[in-house]
C-alpha cells in the first residue's frame, strides 16, 4: 500500500508516519527548508502522544539511541527520487522497513541526518498481547549510520 501512496504522489518529499501518530504543526516546513539545505532522508524525532510516563520514558531512551548510537528508523521523511531509486521498502518485511530503507540509503553514499527540531507524535501500545506482534525481522542488527 506504501508503494502505491508513493506512486501517487505528487509531492517530491514524503513523510512517513503511522496511521495513529500526528505531525507537529510545522513539521513540513522543517522537512523542506532540510531538502533546500541538502537533505535526502531523514529520521524525525518521536514523543509519547499521551500522558503517560512509561511511554515517554520509552520514547527519550529511542531518541538518545537515534542521537548517540545513530540508528536511524522509525518515523521519518524522505526525497521522493531517492525512495524510487532504491527500490522502495522491502516488501517481505514485516518489521523494520524504514530502518532497512535508511540503511541502503546510507550504503549508497547518502547522509541520513535526524530531525530533533520537530517531532511526531505517536503511541507505543500498539501491540496488546504478544500474539499480535510477530517476531519476524526482530533478530537484525541495525549498523550506525
Amino acid at each position: 500500500a506504501t508503494h502505491l501512496g508513493v506512486r501517487a504522489a505528487r509531492a517530491q518529499r514524503l513523510v512517513f508516519l503511522d496511521g495513529d501518530s500526528r505531525m507537529a504543526p510545522g513539521l513540513a516546513e522543517t522537512v523542506l527548508a532540510r531538502a533546500a539545505a541538502g537533505e535526502r532522508i531523514a529520521s524525525i524525532r518521536m514523543i509519547a502522544d499521551g500522558k503517560d510516563g512509561i511511554d515517554h520514558a520509552f520514547f527519550w531512551v529511542i531518541e538518545n539511541g537515534k542521537r548517540l548510537v545513530r540508528v536511524r528508523a522509525n518515523m521519518f521523511w524522505c526525497d521522493k527520487a531517492l525512495f524510487e531509486s532504491l527500490g522502495g521498502f522491502d516488501e517481505t518485511l514485516r518489521h523494520a522497513e524504514d530502518l532497512d530503507l535508511m540503511t541502503r540509503a546510507h550504503r549508497a553514499g547518502v547522509q541520513v541526518g535526524h530531525v530533533r527540531e520537530t517531532w511526531i507524535a505517536t503511541s507505543p501500545r500498539r501491540c496488546p498481547g504478544s500474539s499480535s506482534c510477530p517476531a519476524a525481522n526482530r533478530t537484525r542488527t541495525p549498523p550506525p549510520i
